[in-house]
């Protein structure tokens, strides 16, 4: 099992931590001091293998890569094989590159929604779900999709109710009936656009981590 994966900058600021057994904040925080300090003192030439049971506990190992001014680090058990955790750390940063051709640390800062969403199909539950970049790729294109259908629901439904508004209070006859008619038939083809998305994303979504 992934036990955590980790995005530390060269300065020590985690621009990614994520758990997958329960932490306390503050052992958290205490673990990224912990593994950066391990990896700012170590040179450039030695194994990216290190053993981490005196910071996560026994049986535990960590692996990194380091890329430009990050660390990418995979904390896991023995359960797990470590080239295998070292390659998966190569189709993490492939991935990131594709989707924001050649990713630097402020894409990772600004893009921290899209980060998660990628590294969610790539390790799900601490378990390795997805190994090839291009359907990881494809599978944040189909997220990004279904994002986009559900803010035209929304702006739907905001005009839809600016109109309502307008003509419960009779804005002067400036807003006229067909005009609320049209905006409820366009909210009600948003809400098929937005359900006929999510049905097929939620489909493929199942299907796959059978």
């Amino acid at each position: 099992m992934i036990k955590s994966v980790m995005v530390i900058n060269t300065q020590g600021k985690p621009r990614l931590a994520k758990f997958y057994d329960f932490q306390p904040v503050e052992k958290q925080q205490e673990l990224i001091r912990s593994v950066y300090g391990v990896l700012c003192s170590r040179a450039e030439n030695v194994s990216n293998f290190i053993e981490a049971d005196s910071f996560f506990g026994p049986d535990t190992r960590l692996v990194y890569k380091h890329f430009a001014t990050l660390y990418f680090v995979f904390i896991f058990d023995s359960s797990e094989n470590e080239l295998a955790m070292l390659d998966l750390i190569q189709v993490f940063v492939e991935t990131l590159d594709k989707c924001f051709k050649n990713v630097c640390e402020l894409d990772i800062v600004f893009n921290y929604s899209k980060l998660h969403t990628i590294l969610d199909e790539i390790i799900f539950g601490g378990q390795v779900l997805e190994t090839s970049s291009t359907e990881v790729i494809k599978a944040v294109e189909e997220i990004s999709k279904l994002e986009s259908a559900s803010n035209y629901y929304r702006t739907c439904l905001q005009i839809s109710f600016w109109l309502a508004k307008s003509v419960a209070y009779g804005s002067k006859g400036a807003v006229k009936r067909e005009m609320m008619v049209t905006s409820l038939v366009s909210l009600f083809c948003s809400v098929l656009v937005s359900v006929e998305a999510l049905e097929g994303w939620l489909w493929k979504l199942t299907d796959k981590r059978r």
